[in-house]
């Protein structure tokens, strides 16, 4: 028996029933789902075993993401801060067709819990998440260029009023995140969340 046990949404179940080979159970116990699956093929087999190990990390991995996402809107929740409701897949899907590229892990089952802050919300570090409403009526972004070539930008969020912006910069093979004022780019929205969480210090935001 393989058991995973994390923090997760409601709709966890739904989402990992493609994985195959596995029959997949779930138990909720307060805010705790813990999920139990079952291999169906001979414990014997190391080629099945390998490939079972990789659905369960691709797993876990998901719960992580999810987990993380979940701090952070009890946290913007617990300090009075609206959030929208969850995007619809028209709204995402209009986000992609803008951006011209998927987006980042983890910005998607972001907006799948909440479709950003209400217009005009900021959080204690005064940066607004923009709803994907917000997102395509700004349609801020710019197109350059730096040392690793050319690239466009569509802000997703401000800093302070307006006085900077969150980015996604696409790349010919990548899409990230990044702050105006900080060179680091983040290639999945779920480290930027754990940066802005646990060191926002380390981040150009008050």
């Amino acid at each position: 028996m393989l058991h995973i046990e994390q923090s997760a949404p409601p709709d966890c179940l739904q989402r990992l029933r493609p994985l195959p080979f596995f029959t997949v159970a779930k138990t909720t116990v307060g805010p705790v789902v813990s999920l139990s699956a079952t291999p169906q093929w001979h414990e014997a087999d190391p080629p099945a075993l390998r490939f079972g190990g990789r659905l369960i990390r691709r797993a876990i991995g998901w719960l992580d993401s999810m987990s993380v996402i979940q701090d952070l809107l009890a946290q913007w929740q617990a300090t009075g801060v609206q959030l929208e409701p969850p995007a619809t897949q028209r709204e995402l899907q209009s986000l992609k067709a803008m951006l011209k590229a998927q987006l980042p892990l983890g910005l998607d089952d972001f907006y799948q819990q909440a479709n950003g802050m209400s217009d005009g919300e900021y959080d204690h570090h005064y940066i607004s998440f923009w709803s994907i409403t917000k997102i395509l009526e700004e349609y801020h972004r710019l197109e350059s260029q730096d040392s690793d070539g050319v690239f466009s930008a569509l802000a997703i969020g401000d800093f302070l009023i307006y006085s900077s912006f969150i980015w996604l910069r696409v790349r010919r093979n990548s899409v990230s995140l990044f702050l105006d004022g900080s060179e680091e780019e983040f290639l999945d929205f779920t480290s930027f969340v754990e940066r802005y969480i646990n060191d926002p210090d380390s981040l150009p935001i008050l």
